[in-house]
């Protein structure tokens, strides 16, 4: 994923009034994901695997500190 398309979805969520936080959330989240990539192929798996980690990291409850 290129830092354009990044560039461009942080400009979608300050238009959608998103807050600063939820921008730099999935700003961050898109960055290591795109770093992960640059390591292989993309393929379900890899989604799969990284859609765990986030699920867990943002679970209810769960301190991120």
């Amino acid at each position: 994923m290129a830092n354009k398309q990044i560039s461009e979805f942080k400009i979608y969520l300050i238009n959608g009034e998103k807050s600063k936080a939820t921008i730099e959330k999935h700003v961050r989240n898109l960055l290591d994901f795109s770093s992960r990539l640059a390591e292989g192929e993309l393929c379900k798996a890899i989604v799969l695997k990284y859609k765990e980690k986030i699920m867990r990291l943002y679970a209810p409850g769960k301190c991120q500190f």
